[in-house]
């Protein structure tokens, strides 16, 4: 299936088991709210018995007798958001949670034990929160990210702050490729890149191993501890970025596999179990100094395309007016779909090849 289906299909059925059969209130935060509107359309959730879509940050007015889905990040200032609207006085008939990735044990603690736990009716992980752009692709929008891998620290007194802005990161887009596995039904075998030609970069460049062994002297077992259970880990100097981001995969795989022993469910083909590779820059430091000839990157390079996907144009319409349209790239777009990664030579023989077949099965095309 597509990720973007895979994605769309989760969103909806989490929707329409919600309160069946009655209306409800849809809540999201900024976050949730581009990740939903992103695979389906207002409308596609507003026919699922969903009254409306309202931001937790904003004022929203009581309504004692709808039903409410939160569709949040499992973050500290969501958990308070919530708790409040069921203290003092009752915002919604009951609560109904879906969490974006999955809720720490503290902040689900602390929302159990708080005013709102009579009104919860569930609390779920969803494992979503990662963005499907292609069938077979997705982001996580986060380009900082690059400069907090590749940037040294200014000073040896900005070391350490460096290197734990390093782990934030690389802890965030560890729980986002987890999650894709998780909606995947994968749990693959983990192979990454560590190169012997050349030192750590960025802020692990700068990391003493002396003072790594000075803090733990079990590495080994300190990772095998660590599995799991999400905790931060510190790495000694000779660890590279891949290294560290694959074994933090690991933990969080692993932690999802002791709760759920089942998964991942048997497939319905046997197979074999998938590897996934996880690479840096580093690997290949031309790449982003060269054009690529795809029509995709090639398009990007050379058109004003927002965010990967809208193309604006103008065209003379038949009263002979110029006029301004916005195309969508998207999974939608069949041709766009069967070319966007070919070579550029192989995009133009096949649309000629295409618009010859067209005129020959429409003759009235044809010119004369």
């Amino acid at each position: 299936m597509s990720l973007i289906e895979l994605v769309k299909t989760k969103f909806l059925d989490e929707i329409r088991a919600t309160a069946p059969g009655q209306w409800k209130v849809l809540v999201v935060d900024e976050h949730s709210k581009r990740l939903l509107t992103a695979n389906v359309k207002d409308n596609d959730i507003l026919s699922e018995r969903v009254t409306m879509i309202d931001l937790i940050t904003t004022y929203r007015p009581p309504e004692p007798n709808m039903q409410a889905m939160y569709l949040v990040m499992p973050t500290t200032q969501n958990i308070d958001r919530i708790i409040k609207d069921f203290t003092d006085k009752q915002n919604y008939a009951s609560a109904w949670l879906y969490f974006t990735d999955r809720i720490t044990e503290r902040l689900l603690n602390r929302l159990v034990q708080s005013p709102a736990n009579p009104y919860l009716q569930k609390v779920s992980d969803m494992y979503i929160n990662f963005w499907a752009i292609e069938s077979q692709v997705f982001s996580l929008y986060s380009p900082s990210h690059f400069f907090t891998m590749f940037s040294p620290p200014r000073s040896p007194s900005a070391q350490r702050a460096a290197r734990d802005r390093l782990d934030e990161d690389l802890r965030f887009a560890a729980r986002c490729i987890a999650n894709v596995c998780i909606k995947m039904n994968e749990n693959p075998v983990i192979r990454y890149y560590l190169p012997s030609h050349h030192p750590a970069v960025g802020p692990l460049s700068t990391f003493h191993r002396k003072q790594a062994e000075r803090e733990d002297s079990g590495r080994a077992d300190r990772w095998r501890d660590a599995l799991g259970v999400g905790s931060k880990v510190d790495h000694s100097g000779d660890d590279h970025l891949c290294k560290i981001l694959a074994v933090m995969v690991q933990e969080e795989l692993d932690m999802y596999k002791r709760v759920n022993p089942d998964w991942p469910e048997p497939a319905q083909i046997p197979r074999p179990q998938s590897v996934m590779l996880i690479t840096d820059r580093t690997m290949d430091m031309i790449a982003p100094f060269v054009h690529e000839f795809t029509y995709q990157a090639m398009a990007n390079d050379l058109l004003p395309i927002i965010n990967g996907n809208k193309f604006q144009y103008e065209f003379q319409g038949a009263n002979g007016l110029k006029q301004k349209a916005v195309a969508t790239l998207s999974e939608n777009d069949s041709l766009w779909v069967e070319t966007r990664h070919l070579h550029i030579k192989e995009t133009i023989d096949k649309i000629i090849a295409s618009l010859t077949e067209f005129n020959e099965a429409n003759g009235v095309f044809s010119k004369t």
